[in-house]
């Protein structure tokens, strides 16, 4: 994996060697990297900050504009797979929603690329939600349960 960083114009994050340990200063943490591979930052570091479908409009512009170094680190030898990851925050909300047009995930598939989305819970962000009046009517105009 090294020779494919170096091989790359496109910004490496960090590699990892298959059997190396994940967390070397650790004194405790002795899990290892079960493949090799490397991280390349593909949109700016803003990604628990913003929403999903941002990220997919900025990532579709990078993977445009880099398209054939993509395909180029693909074919690498030794390169089993890649995979585009979206780092995104939970919203403090019932429900949390995200599209991904169809468009991206073709030329993803084009390139051989997998998609994967990360939800990070100990980044939570929180959305004010203005009371629903017509809820609360209903909750107090509902007759009790007996």
């Amino acid at each position: 994996m090294e020779a494919c960083a170096k091989a790359t114009t496109l910004p490496v994050e960090y590699v990892y060697q298959r059997g190396k340990l994940i967390y070397p200063a650790s004194k405790l943490l002795k899990k290892r990297y079960r493949l090799s591979g490397l991280n390349i930052q593909l949109t700016a570091n803003h990604g628990l900050d913003a929403k999903l479908y941002a990220l997919v409009r900025c990532a579709q512009k990078v993977i445009k504009r880099h398209r054939d170094e993509l395909q180029r680190l693909r074919k690498f030898p030794g390169v089993q797979y890649a995979r585009l990851d979206f780092g995104i925050s939970e919203l403090d909300v019932a429900g949390q929603f995200e599209y991904i047009p169809h468009e991206f995930l073709l030329e993803l598939g084009r390139l051989k690329i997998d998609l994967e989305i990360s939800i990070y819970h100990a980044f939570r962000r929180t959305k004010k939600i203005a009371p629903n009046k017509s809820l609360k009517r209903t909750r107090q105009s509902a007759a009790p349960l007996s």
